[in-house]
């Protein structure tokens, strides 16, 4: 970050303690909350009656701007990609960390569920220099 630059959120790694701050360039982030039913139907019945069954997870939805001159886009990308679940772990079962998603007082316990990476502009030796990071992440507690 710029100097004299506010910092405005965090994302951190809850397992290994690593910290990234971010001034946060759109003005808004998503938040969503559902519950699901069960549809139950007889014979004779003009339309289904609806019972309740569970609450779903409050999901969270953002977008971050990276952006270096000096090639440090790359790993800003691998701190991101460091919170999903390892690709190939054999047969060993490694959940993925927990992160502590910041942002002014709105401040939630989470794992990423989905992480998207747009690369938009690159460095002479192919660095990434301008990426955009579309983050999910399910509220755990």
């Amino acid at each position: 970050m710029g100097r004299g630059a506010r910092t405005k959120g965090y994302i951190k790694n809850l397992d290994t303690g690593t910290l990234r701050q971010f001034l946060y360039n759109p003005s808004s982030f998503q938040t969503a909350r559902g519950a699901s039913f069960s549809e139950l139907t007889a014979p004779g019945m003009s339309y289904p009656k609806y019972q309740y069954v569970s609450g779903e997870a409050k999901g969270l939805s953002v977008q971050l701007f990276l952006y270096s001159n000096v090639g440090r886009v790359s790993r800003e990308i691998d701190f991101l990609e460091g919170l999903l679940p390892v690709e190939d772990s054999g047969f060993e079962f490694n959940p993925p960390p927990q992160v502590l998603f910041g942002f002014g007082n709105f401040i939630q316990k989470c794992i990423v569920d989905n992480l998207n990476i747009e690369y938009i502009e690159f460095h002479e030796n192919l660095e990434p220099k301008i990426a955009v990071a579309s983050i999910s992440f399910k509220v755990v507690g």
